[in-house]
């Protein structure tokens, strides 16, 4: 075989390392179908072996059949069904044919059936690979590479698992027919098959280089077209204001267009070769038939062989046009599938453990202290703090000030084990926050409540979104309602409707910011964890409200630690301390 399209046969192959991330019960599922592959290449055998008797019959009623199992069947049956020689074995035949096709119908269903279940185990581990990883991550990626990951790259997995099932039965069933036509003619057989083979090779050299540009091509155009629809969505509000539609229309259109022109030319690079095949096949077996017979001269002989050849032939082509096709199909999805599989890489621990360990709460009785603590982002060389010293006594309300730029928010996603500053360390009762898989850090957060400068409004209920990521069942009333209370919510939800019940719309479009702001506060208060967080949190608060709340805040002063993060001096007056960062950009 030419070196490139072998390195080209295993690179497929090669980047469709997803076995190890399939369950055992997958497994299993596919050893059953694997089983099913090998009946199937069998029923062909049989399938094969029962028309030449029936065709040499029919040219010949004073033929005798040759198959000494078939023969003692038909002297048994005889005595019953008294059936003639040319009806049993057409009964014989069509009996294999109908098991053939059944047979392959139910390898047809359950490759499709355990494809799906594999996708959507797939697509269950590359989520939980994104929601469990450290949120630096998720600063430095684009989340629509991450969805394109999900969604449509997964299809492609799909599309490949179900390809190598195809391949391999598509092996086995040519293989099974291949040794049923040799026993049958030597001659035409291999000068037919090795006519077919030879054309679908050559093509695949043609088309090596085309395939392996297709494949990153895709890849990059499924991300960009995703990304053009969340940013075009994201957006929305402003696209409307700015009438700028048909600017994220059109980049839309191209990528949506490129992609779908790259799938049309995939389905007809895989599809084509079969109908020139299905003539140039025809033509070599009529050309060698007719050489064969004026080898052997005898005009009846040819009809059963040319028949059964014909008939073989018939049920090779499609096969060999099924593993063409599947090898495109894997040709085409490789990259994508690389990207998947390198995701896959970094599941890390299961969720189960990662549940386990985070019930192990860190304990939190003394100080936070920051030590030394210097951090920048990656894109940027100066350090945004530096050298930071700082100690956070239990109970006691610390208030952070600064200009926009100066690392408010970037300090408390390092007080709350977010980010790992490059030096220096943050420690809780003395025990420093360890970060990565076997960190600490999960133990830590069941401490922290936080209420960010943006709220996360998911399209639900009230009560859902401020007992956020809880079962409606596992809801706690009793603290629910006092969360509502304290958090001055209590008259949105008596002029409501639906109460608690009432859906705000996704991203909260039926609320006002006021009002996702007091369900980010009420949340925090549900959670009720020992470190209270608030940044930014009245940004959006008419004076009123803002006032009320700083009286909660007040009141929950030494049961809890409060950090508070805020331009407005007047807000840090209930303060313990207050610490003011300076930009040094």
């Amino acid at each position: 075989m030419n070196m490139a399209l072998k390195n080209n046969f295993l690179d497929v192959f090669l980047s469709f390392n997803l076995w190890k991330y399939i369950s055992n019960k997958r497994k299993r599922q596919l050893g059953f179908l694997s089983i099913l592959i090998i009946i199937s290449g069998i029923s062909e055998i049989f399938t094969l072996t029962s028309i030449a008797p029936f065709l040499e019959i029919l040219a010949n009623p004073q033929s005798k059949i040759e198959n000494n199992i078939l023969r003692n069947i038909y002297d048994l049956q005889f005595s019953f069904l008294s059936l003639d020689k040319l009806t049993f074995m057409l009964i014989v035949f069509l009996l294999f044919l109908t098991l053939s096709a059944l047979i392959r119908l139910l390898i047809l269903y359950l490759n499709d059936f355990i494809s799906a279940l594999i996708g959507n185990e797939l697509g269950v581990k590359t989520f939980s690979s994104f929601l469990y990883r450290p949120y630096e991550f998720h600063l430095e990626n684009n989340t629509s590479k991450m969805i394109s990951l999900i969604v449509t790259k997964i299809d492609s997995a799909i599309d490949s698992i179900r390809s190598i099932i195809n391949i391999i039965c598509s092996a086995i069933i040519l293989i099974s027919i291949f040794t049923t036509l040799i026993g049958i003619n030597i001659f035409i057989t291999t000068a037919t098959l090795a006519s077919i083979l030879l054309f679908y090779l050559l093509l695949a050299l043609i088309l090596r280089k085309r395939l392996g540009v297709i494949s990153k091509k895709r890849s990059f155009l499924i991300r960009s077209q995703t990304q053009s629809i969340q940013e075009g969505l994201g957006f929305i509000r402003d696209i409307i204001i700015d009438n700028c539609q048909n600017y994220f229309l059109k980049i839309f259109t191209f990528n949506d267009r490129s992609l779908r022109i790259i799938d049309a030319r995939s389905y007809f690079i895989a599809g084509s070769p079969k109908y020139i095949l299905e003539v140039l096949g025809i033509i070599f077996l009529l050309v060698t038939s007719i050489l064969y017979k004026e080898n052997i001269g005898n005009e009846l002989s040819i009809i059963p062989l040319l028949g059964s050849i014909a008939f073989g032939m018939q049920r090779i082509l499609p096969v060999i046009q099924q593993i063409y096709s599947s090898f495109v199909i894997l040709s085409t999805n490789k990259d994508s599938i690389l990207d998947l599989v390198e995701i896959l890489k970094h599941t890390g621990k299961s969720q189960e453990f990662i549940n386990a360990s985070s019930r192990k709460i860190l304990k939190f009785e003394e100080e936070i202290s920051l030590e030394k603590i210097s951090f920048k982002y990656s894109n940027n060389p100066k350090y945004i703090i530096e050298n930071l010293n700082l100690n956070i006594k239990k109970g006691s309300v610390l208030g952070i000030i600064g200009k926009s730029g100066s690392g408010k928010s970037t300090l408390i996603d390092i007080i709350m084990g977010l980010i790992k500053p490059q030096k220096g360390s943050v420690k809780v009762d003395g025990v420093e926050l360890l970060f990565g898989e076997n960190g600490n850090t999960k133990q830590w957060f069941p401490r922290i409540s936080h209420v960010p400068q943006e709220i996360f409004i998911s399209d639900n209920s009230i009560q859902e979104n401020i007992a956020f990521g809880i079962n409606k069942d596992s809801i706690d009333n009793a603290q629910l309602l006092k969360a509502i209370k304290n958090s001055q919510l209590d008259s949105l939800i008596r002029n409501t409707k639906y109460g608690l019940n009432m859906y705000v719309g996704e991203r909260g479009a039926l609320l006002s910011g006021g009002q996702k702001q007091r369900i980010g506060f009420a949340r925090a208060l549900y959670k009720g964890g020992d470190l209270l967080i608030l940044d930014e949190f009245t940004s959006a608060l008419d004076v009123k409200t803002e006032e009320s709340l700083i009286e909660t805040i007040k009141n929950l002063k030494r049961q809890v630690t409060i950090i508070i993060v805020s331009h407005k001096k007047s807000l840090l007056g209930f303060c313990d301390e207050i610490i003011e960062l300076e930009s040094n950009c």
